[in-house]
């Protein structure tokens, strides 16, 4: 396990100043575990220190965080909370990934939840089957999967 607090580690390896950086291929390819230190996205450095302080270390630390409990970090307020989706965002479309924040794992398979992920759109997971509503160009489109 890396030590975080450890001296030579380097905290700010991936931080940055903006957000305008491109990943390369060997950088998306260790993005690809949820285990994944947050280091390795491109966040401004106010936002990884706001996170390294409330012990967020990894991708999944940082999802399982809602929006609301991102804003009562210290240091962060609505432009870093942007810059993280904006960063997951770029991330889940260079690869086939699913990050977005205040998503909640789950065993239980009699379990409804509800994933708002904008205001056309939500994931809707019940019993295994996930529904994907989207509403965003006037008509609605419904799709539904089974979770595996």
């Amino acid at each position: 396990m890396t030590d975080y607090n450890h001296p030579d580690y380097n905290h700010s390896l991936m931080c940055s100043y903006g957000n305008n950086y491109s990943y390369n291929e060997e950088e998306l390819k260790e993005l690809e575990s949820e285990n994944a230190s947050i280091q390795n996205i491109y966040f401004p450095m106010r936002v990884f220190n706001s996170l390294k302080s409330d012990n967020v270390y990894t991708i999944k630390d940082l999802m399982s965080k809602s929006e609301s409990e991102l804003f009562r970090i210290s240091g962060l307020g609505r432009k870093g909370v942007d810059s993280i989706k904006e960063e997951f965002n770029k991330i889940n479309k260079a690869i086939d990934t699913d990050y977005y924040i205040g998503k909640k794992q789950t065993n239980r398979k009699d379990s409804m939840i509800i994933d708002k992920r904008s205001d056309e759109s939500v994931y809707i997971t019940i019993n295994g089957w996930v529904y994907y509503i989207d509403d965003s160009t006037g008509e609605q489109i419904i799709q539904k999967w089974k979770e595996e």
